[in-house]
């Protein structure tokens, strides 16, 4: 390398070594972390992102709300779900309605199992949220 002597009998390690002195970017659309070359782009979002190599970006959901990007269909649409105020996830014992199955699911826990995450070290009252406990107190 002219620029700074690295040497090397790969053309292929060399080209990839000659990225770092060409001044371009590459940066993750997920994060915005910036590499000086794409492999190095590959490999963050093999382990960060769970993307492989050869996934393009056309796979990435993103959501015309608020711009989000997501890679996993199922997540992607649970994601949207929270954009349109539709509560089609009814609780049989008391009809209270949500959004998401996660959400039913928490209510059921809290409410009717009384599995609170949150207790009042005085009287063992539980609730489900931490503002919920403190003006309890």
């Amino acid at each position: 390398c002219s620029f700074c002597g690295y040497a090397t009998k790969n053309p292929a390690s060399y080209q990839q070594h000659m990225e770092k002195h060409s001044g371009k970017g590459y940066e993750c659309i997920m994060c915005g972390i910036k590499y000086t070359n794409s492999s190095g782009l590959y490999r963050h979002r093999r382990k960060v992102h769970g993307l492989s190599a050869h996934r393009s970006e056309n796979h990435v959901y993103k959501c015309h709300e608020c711009g989000k990007e997501i890679i996993d269909k199922h997540a992607y649409q649970v994601h949207i779900k929270r954009h349109t105020g539709i509560h089609d996830q009814i609780c049989e014992q008391c009809g209270k309605a949500f959004k998401t199955s996660t959400d039913l699911q928490k209510h059921i826990r809290a409410v009717h199992l009384n599995r609170y995450h949150h207790h009042c070290k005085n009287c063992g009252h539980g609730v489900a949220k931490l503002s919920y406990l403190l003006s309890h107190q």
